[in-house]
């Protein structure tokens, strides 16, 4: 399930560091539920991508890509999963260097999170 909010962000341009710092924190929070099975913890994602990203958005990604979310699960290859820790850092430096963000800001939390498992 981890495909979905990769997809997803992969296909914003601007989403706001504050925005994704929250959504990070409640992605994070059902993972860490113990209580929630993992078809539970799909459908909470869902949610909460569609809530900061758009339900459309979501919709998109979930009928365009749909055979990626119909593959057996496997872990992602270490290639994929760097190649896109660093595009959200990238991202991160770039909105940090933004002049809005000038003046010793620290810059925005990249959403690593979002590359882990739900397991």
């Amino acid at each position: 399930m981890s495909a979905l909010p990769v997809l997803c962000l992969g296909l914003m341009q601007n989403f706001a560091p504050a925005d994704q710092a929250l959504l990070g924190t409640e992605i994070t929070k059902t993972r860490n539920d113990g209580e929630l099975s993992p078809q539970a913890k799909m459908r909470a994602v869902t949610v909460q991508l569609a809530k900061y990203l758009s339900a459309d958005l979501v919709k998109k990604v979930l009928v365009n890509a749909r055979d990626v979310f119909l593959e057996t699960p496997s872990a992602p290859k270490a290639a994929v999963l760097e190649a896109a820790r660093k595009q959200l850092e990238d991202q991160a430096v770039r909105e940090a260097e933004r002049p809005e963000n000038a003046g010793g800001a620290e810059p925005p939390r990249a959403l690593h999170v979002l590359l882990e498992p739900l397991g």
